[in-house]
């Protein structure tokens, strides 16, 4: 005792704080809907970790002294122990003498029954009839002749009799636990009661005249009334009560549970069977669930408590539909299995859903649908309930694996050098081809070089995609989607931001990160969606899911033209700020400025284009090289030359040579026309309509204004073609003769 007195003292500092003093309370260890798993949670919720630990310890002590006292109690009151079993063997032999008591007194009452003894009249009546005729006996027809209801049946006689006897006869049955026959009896009044109204109080005359003439058990009773709630109610809630308990047993058998609940429904207390029937089997899952053990292995936890759960549901189901065969009472069951499978989503949050790991996640649930399909068969469908209670956890875990990939990817983009590295990947071993893991290594089948960054990205999408994609479904796939869409977005958004900013990259650097952004949207992207629409696909998910990856791949197309683009009019600016095709200077008489390479007169037989020109092609061919080595697709390069040259014919023809306020010179017209034609010729398959419309204007415009100046006709102020591809052609040798030169000595 002075050990259970020190555990209540270590427990009662903790009940003086605000939160355990309002649970204590707000509970009471007596009741008996008192739950001490939620007690104690409560109770430890506002305790910190090391002082739950430091209380655990102590409660532990405590525990093993008041064991150690508990024995030594045991031990002294041993003998007491023993006095107290052989007095209650000896009531249990006094039991058994009444019921043997009880036993004949119920022989001799049948006995009595078929005798009709009354006490003498007190003095004759003369409408009495003479008994001696009828041996000193009186008959059924004399007491239907004193009730005044002659023309009924001798059976309401024996129904009265039966009716009045009936509380006895019940307490008699329900002690010896005969519960079938006190079912029957009361059965057997409830018919009597519906062939025999009471109208106009017949009844209860006939009541009041059977307690005259016959030998009543019960104590006597006015009216039907008064039988009924003061007699016969109380028996029938004892009886049900007893069937009740009975059915709390966690031992019962099958039959003997049936057996009882058609004793209830015989009662017309169909309403309390059944919730009898569900608090039981509630309390049997409930017990089953606390014997399995965690272990190490959340996915075999998780499937042994959906069998257990899954298959007690179903067998309940049967047992219910046997026992309650009414249409009506199903709803009760259906409303019975939810709160059961609210109850195994509440461990299986707990267990699973807690743990941000997907792949678990997607093995627990493929566990839940198989044995959901057992439901289904038998006409129960609880996945919609269940993914309603999992998806906002769901939707979370997706955002929190944004998060990581997102901080991943930030960190790297930061600590990338911008150079391909060759991807050596392991060879996997073989895997079975319905294995998870497949989507994964199909995924990065094709190695290709990229930077750092570039293979985070793709590592990270493919474990998400392998992992989301097994538990997507429709309320998921907005949230699958905004994470695709916004980690290749945002990755491509960043190489934007890095190609505007002011640190200088190398061409092989920025075509690196051009290699990057093509690699995803034209290689890796085809691959991510075909896998994610047969995970979409395998999961049964109606959304129009390849409407959502085209406008994203659109999207990222324009992103990727948007890159393209920005690089080539940079890559111009730089190309025509180290050009000396614009350089000026003032001579002596002349007003305006004129590049000085365009201020002669006359022009050499050996002109060629200026190296700026030839320099800049030298750059095309080596930039060409420079794609072929970082394995850029030749649509792709093809397409990146064509911008550059466009861009820079573009911004030569802002430049407006020759435009009003210069004064020409014949020889430099001959050398722009030569270089113009060049940029041409030289551009090939590379000059777009773009380009030639460009340069078409800018020896247009300056022939034009020439004349205009000098009175010369325009047949006049040219060479001849033969002349002009002569000189283009020695220009081109030369222009080969200088591919080979590293790409950043012609623009440092």
């Amino acid at each position: 005792s002075s050990s259970l007195h020190g555990i209540g003292q270590s427990m009662s500092h903790l009940l003086d704080s605000p939160a355990s003093a309002s649970a204590h309370r707000s509970s009471s260890f007596d009741s008996e809907v008192f739950d001490a798993t939620n007690y104690v949670n409560h109770l430890f919720s506002t305790l910190g970790e090391e002082n739950v630990r430091n209380e655990c310890l102590h409660l532990q002590r405590r525990k093993e002294v008041a064991a150690k006292g508990l024995q030594s109690n045991v031990f002294i009151h041993y003998r007491d122990f023993i006095g107290a079993s052989k007095q209650i063997s000896n009531l249990e032999s006094q039991l058994l003498e009444l019921k043997r008591l009880l036993a004949s007194s119920d022989s001799l009452l049948k006995s009595l029954r078929e005798l009709s003894v009354h006490p003498p009249p007190p003095s004759p009546r003369e409408n009495e009839p003479d008994l001696r005729h009828s041996g000193g006996k009186r008959t059924t027809a004399n007491i239907y002749d004193r009730a005044g209801v002659a023309s009924r049946d001798a059976r309401d006689i024996e129904g009265v009799e039966h009716l009045l006897n009936l509380p006895y006869l019940l307490d008699v049955l329900i002690s010896e636990r005969r519960f079938g026959a006190a079912v029957k009896h009361y059965e057997i009044a409830q018919n009597f009661l519906k062939t025999c109204s009471n109208v106009d109080g017949r009844l209860d005359e006939l009541i009041q005249c059977v307690q005259r003439e016959k030998i009543i058990l019960c104590p006597p009773t006015p009216s039907l009334e008064d039988l009924m709630s003061c007699h016969l109610e109380s028996r029938i809630a004892t009886l049900a009560k007893i069937l009740t308990n009975e059915l709390l047993q966690p031992t019962l058998k099958e039959a003997h549970v049936r057996k009882i609940l058609s004793y209830l429904l015989r009662l017309n207390l169909s309403d309390q069977a059944r919730d009898i029937f569900l608090t039981t089997r509630s309390k049997n899952i409930k017990n089953a669930l606390r014997s399995i053990k965690v272990g190490g292995e959340v996915a075999a936890y998780i499937r042994d408590i959906t069998h257990l759960v899954f298959t007690s549901i179903i067998a309940t189901g049967e047992d219910f539909r046997q026992s309650f065969p009414e249409c009506a009472m199903l709803s009760s069951y259906t409303v019975w299995a939810i709160t059961e499978i609210e109850r195994y989503c509440e461990i299986f949050r707990r267990q699973v859903m807690s743990t941000n790991d997907f792949q678990l996640m997607a093995t627990c649930l493929a566990t839940f649908h198989e044995y959901n399909e057992m439901l289904i068969s038998r006409g129960l469908d609880v996945s919609f309930y269940v993914d309603r209670l999992f998806t906002p956890q769901l939707v979370d875990s997706i955002r929190c694996y944004h998060s990581r990939i997102e901080a991943g990817l930030f960190r790297k983009l930061d600590e990338d050098p911008w150079k391909l590295v060759e991807r050596s990947m392991p060879t996997p071993p073989p895997r079975r081809r319905d294995s998870p893991m497949r989507v994964n290594d199909e995924l990065q089948t094709h190695q290709s070089p990229l930077t750092p960054s570039a293979q985070f990205l793709v590592e990270c999408m493919s474990t998400f995609i392998q992992d989301v994609g097994c538990v997507v479904s429709v309320d998921l796939f907005q949230s699958v989607m905004s994470v695709i869409s916004g980690i290749l977005e945002c990755y491509f958004d960043r190489i934007a931001d890095e190609l505007r900013s002011t640190v200088t990259y190398t061409d092989s650097q920025t075509i690196a990160m051009l290699r990057n952004c093509s690699h995803v949207l034209h290689e890796f992207f085809p691959r991510l969606t075909s896998h994610f629409l047969e995970q979409v696909h395998r999961n049964t998910v109606v959304h129009p899911v390849e409407r959502e990856m085209g406008l994203l791949k659109l999207r990222l197309q324009h992103l990727h033209d948007i890159l393209h683009r920005n690089f080539c009019v940079l890559r111009a600016q730089q190309v025509l700020s180290h050009m000396t095709w614009f350089s000026s200077e003032r001579g002596e008489g002349v007003t305006t400025t004129l590049p000085v390479a365009y201020a002669k007169e006359q022009i050499e037989e050996s002109a060629l284009p200026s190296m700026d020109f030839m320099t800049f092609f030298a750059f095309l061919n080596t930039l060409q090289t420079v794609l072929e080595k970082h394995r850029v697709s030749v649509v792709s390069a093809e397409s990146l030359i064509s911008s550059l040259v466009e861009q820079v014919a573009l911004l030569l023809d802002e430049r407006a040579v020759f435009q009003s306020g210069s004064t020409p010179a014949k020889g430099g017209l001959q050398l722009l026309v030569l270089e113009m034609r060049f940029f041409l010729e030289a551009s090939g398959k590379h000059a777009t309509e773009t380009t030639q419309t460009a340069i078409n204007n800018i020896m247009e415009r300056a022939i034009l204004h020439y004349c205009k100046v000098s009175g010369c006709e325009p047949t006049h102020a040219l060479k001849d073609d033969v002349w002009f591809q002569s000189h283009i052609r020695r220009a081109m040798v030369k222009t080969k003769n200088l591919r080979g030169k590293d790409l950043d000595e012609f623009y440092a």
